[in-house]
């Protein structure tokens, strides 16, 4: 995957760096797959200084800079997920819901927590339609 990480000051603050991302994938021509990838570095929910990644998956070489890296996403060996079919201001609800999950089932967050875009405002008029999957990585509390 190319990707693109940064410290932003809010997560309302993410579009910038897609923007920024796509403008690299446009300017090298890049063939990326239709989906996309937000993965949060932070433990926990923050109201400010975000530290966020995203990415979009490509299937070719890419000339890194100092701000965009080609990587690997690594295996998680658990996963929690939840699906959100909705405007993206709305997820809150879905990371409720995986927490509330996690903890009646005697689990609890172990890494970066990741968000899957399969629609959004690039496919999709309405955003009643996108649809995101989070993934939480998790362990059983011992």
């Amino acid at each position: 995957m190319v990707s693109l990480r940064d410290v932003i000051p809010a997560y309302n603050a993410e579009g910038r760096l897609w923007e920024e991302l796509q403008a690299f994938a446009d300017k090298n021509s890049l063939k990326c797959s239709s989906l996309s990838y937000a993965i949060y570095h932070d433990q926990g929910y923050k109201e400010s200084d975000v530290d966020v990644e995203v990415a979009m998956c490509v299937n070719e070489d890419v000339v890194e800079t100092d701000r965009i890296n080609l990587r690997e996403l690594e295996a998680v060996p658990e996963m929690a997920v939840v699906m959100h079919l909705g405007p993206f201001e709305e997820i809150t609800g879905a990371y409720h819901a995986l927490g509330v999950w996690m903890a009646s089932n005697g689990y609890e967050m172990n890494g970066s927590t990741r968000a899957i875009y399969y629609k959004g405002p690039w496919c999709e008029s309405s955003p009643e339609n996108y649809l995101t999957e989070i993934q939480a990585p998790v362990s059983k509390k011992k």
